[in-house]
């Protein structure tokens, strides 16, 4: 029969809730003392819970705490979560147009989409918790979240799959080259010791490779969601740098009109 883990989260009592314990992979990621860290992982490797216990702890502490997710409809599990662990907590207050927890010790947690970054700003944040980050917009980090963590010294959880070299593998890049206060975290869905093994062999059979490398693997791929893709392995083939005379090529464009450079494939 499995534990509970205790989280208190108030400082004068000791109201406790209890949660799931976590795995030890998922406990290497909570007792990492780097302010920032980014965790790319695999589906199913329990990352929202990750969040949920991080986000906890640190509103049990008195901070003001923030949970983004890029819509709406995807942060509304862990808002029903979060109301449900909590329940029983005495003189915890839910607000929910604004969809925010109070707790008696002081802190707070709101859950916000990213959808749309303007509505963000402004408001000074202790800790924030980015579910899902490589599918936000590429500014939220460096214009909106980042400097309401700055008078407070905040610190950041950046929780996801990777999605291609996109931001998030940027900021994943800061831990990898152990930026002061960075630390990063890879994880595959195998990593969850409540998977089966078996059922992962399975998928694997069903799943085109670069999903089964992205989702699975959390690798963070080329050609991932590109409509040309392996144009790295194309350009830097043995033939590449040597055209064949008399022959006939074509080549393609993959218009870069926003985050994204303009890739042409001859």
């Amino acid at each position: 029969m499995k534990t509970k883990r205790k989280l208190n989260l108030t400082r004068r009592k000791k109201h406790l809730i209890r949660l799931p314990p976590p795995h030890p992979n998922q406990q290497i990621i909570l007792e990492s003392s780097a302010c920032f860290r980014v965790v790319a992982c695999g589906r199913r490797f329990g990352k929202t819970f990750v969040g949920l216990y991080a986000i906890l702890a640190a509103a049990a502490r008195g901070q003001k705490c923030w949970w983004l997710a890029p819509t709406y409809a995807m942060s509304t599990d862990v808002w029903e979560q979060m109301q449900a662990v909590t329940a029983h907590l005495p003189g915890r207050r839910v607000y929910h147009t604004h969809r925010r927890l109070n707790f008696p010790g002081g802190g707070s947690i709101t859950v916000r989409s990213t959808h749309t970054p303007d509505n963000l700003r402004g408001a000074g944040l202790d800790f924030v918790v980015l579910d899902e980050a490589a599918f936000m917009p590429p500014t939220i980090w460096p214009e909106v979240v980042r400097p309401m963590l700055l008078d407070r010294r905040g610190g950041a959880l950046f929780l996801s799959s990777p999605n291609g070299k996109n931001a998030f593998w940027h900021l994943y890049q800061m831990g990898v080259q152990r930026k002061r206060s960075w630390r990063h975290f890879h994880f595959t869905s195998a990593h969850n010791p409540l998977i089966d093994p078996a059922e992962l062999a399975v998928i694997r059979a069903q799943t085109p490779e670069h999903i089964w490398r992205a989702e699975y693997l959390a690798e963070f791929t080329d050609d991932l969601g590109q409509v040309f893709r392996g144009i790295h392995a194309a350009a830097t083939a043995p033939l590449a740098a040597q055209p064949i005379p008399g022959a006939r090529y074509v080549f393609g464009v993959d218009w870069g009109r926003t985050a994204d450079a303009t890739a042409i494939v001859v």
